[in-house]
């Protein structure tokens, strides 16, 4: 039979897969990196922090299949 992998999760911040409970405290540090790293661009090069999936909380909650 197949190996089940555990539910993973895709950070939107950054494109890597956490479990659920991982992706949670990812996100903050992610969020902080995203923050620093574009600080150190031009102004003009500067981009927004991308915004959450719709539903993405109720994702990881696991009130909503992926």
């Amino acid at each position: 039979s197949p190996i089940k992998r555990p539910k993973a999760l895709v950070c939107y911040i950054c494109g890597r897969e956490f479990g659920t409970a991982s992706l949670e405290i990812h996100l903050k540090t992610c969020k902080k990196k995203w923050e620093e790293e574009q600080a150190l661009k031009p102004k003009n090069e500067r981009k927004p922090l991308p915004q959450p999936p719709k539903n993405f909380d109720d994702m990881v909650a696991g009130k909503v299949n992926s």
